[in-house]
């Protein structure tokens, strides 16, 4: 016999499913060339930002959204110091968390270069690594996770490539490269290794 309480019953819970994932908040996380940022600094000569984007796709304010470097790596290795495993600074604020309004996004810096310079900048609060936040040229994987209060988190990976050799009239845009992307070996091969951070793998300040 055909049960209408059941089928309103079923109905109805499908529906607040459907209305508590389209209330939640839905990070996202892209990289685009056109959200870097080229700044000229007196005294300290041209530098390139290279910023992500995180953007809520939900239509609830995200709040506590924090993008942290999960895990790191060297392909091809070269012995550089442990990179602390932090939260990312926003671009526009000191801080290493804040909200995203429904269907907007916010930048968050990934890593910073100047002309002339061989160091890459890691972009983190400089009270959050003990100074360590600079590497020297070559290729690097970041594992990332984006979190929100109350929402999922994400994960995305990132390949930085940062060269030497500069000329005097180069653009600093050749220096750098980022893609995004799958790149399992970041959480097998290098499990473990020096590049995962060391006494600096922990949870997000």
């Amino acid at each position: 016999m055909f049960d209408f309480g059941v089928l309103v019953s079923s109905a109805s819970g499908a529906v607040k499913a459907v209305l508590g994932w389209a209330r939640e908040p839905r990070l996202s996380v892209a990289y685009d060339p056109r959200d870097d940022a080229l700044i000229s600094r007196d005294g300290s000569g041209e530098h390139l930002h290279i910023r992500l984007r995180v953007h809520n796709g939900g239509w609830k304010i995200a709040e506590d959204v924090a993008v942290r470097i999960d895990a790191a790596a060297q392909p091809e290795g070269g012995g550089v110091d442990a990179i602390p495993l932090r939260a990312l600074k926003w671009a526009d604020v000191d801080k290493t968390r804040l909200q995203i309004e429904p269907r907007r996004g916010r930048l968050v810096d990934l890593v910073a270069i100047e002309r002339g310079v061989d160091r890459m900048t890691i972009g983190l609060r400089k009270t959050d690594t003990r100074g360590r936040h600079t590497v020297p040229p070559g290729i690097y994987d970041f594992k990332l996770v984006a979190s929100v209060r109350g929402g999922k988190p994400q994960d995305c990976e990132v390949r930085v490539i940062f060269t030497a050799g500069w000329e005097a009239e180069d653009d600093i845009r050749r220096h750098v490269a980022v893609s995004m992307g799958p790149q399992a070996h970041i959480a097998a091969e290098y499990e473990g290794s020096a590049m995962q951070g060391g006494e600096f793998n922990d949870a997000i300040p």
